[in-house]
């Protein structure tokens, strides 16, 4: 996320650095025409001057923050290549380590169904015992069944 943010911070920066190259280029080349009508012309329009200078400044401006940018990009990418490296490891570990419980899980919850189902089988076999035992007793055979 950071990496795709510096990409995103390096590329406005970079249309800036354009921008403001091209509006130097545009005003240099205008104080040429002009100093090519005459000595005299360029200095009659200070203000000309003054912007070229502007736009100067804002262009060696952006050029370092172009450069600061791409000296982040790099080390973002570098440290996340690294970690790319880790965090793939750690996945693969992760996912070994979930495949190992969903077995587990998968053969505790089949051993739990299997002796649900004994559980039930010997619950219903007692009931059936117990009431053949109380039919014996009321037919008179209790006392085989006695302690």
């Amino acid at each position: 996320e950071e990496l795709a943010a510096r990409a995103a911070e390096l590329d406005a920066i970079r249309a800036t650095a354009e921008r403001s190259a091209a509006e130097a280029a545009e005003a240099a080349a205008r104080v040429e025409q002009l100093e090519a009508r005459g000595p005299g012309t360029a200095a009659a329009e200070p203000e000309l001057a003054g912007r070229v200078r502007e736009l100067e400044a804002r262009l060696a401006e952006s050029l370092r923050h172009e450069a600061d940018a791409e000296a982040m990009a790099q080390a973002v990418r570098s440290a996340a290549g690294g970690e790319a490296a880790e965090v793939t490891a750690a996945m693969q570990r992760l996912a070994q380590e979930r495949d190992t419980y969903a077995a587990q899980v998968a053969d505790r919850e089949a051993r739990l169904a299997r002796l649900q189902r004994e559980l039930n089988d010997k619950t219903e076999r007692l009931g059936r015992l117990a009431q053949e035992v109380g039919e014996l007793r009321s037919k008179g055979l209790g006392k085989l069944f006695t302690r």
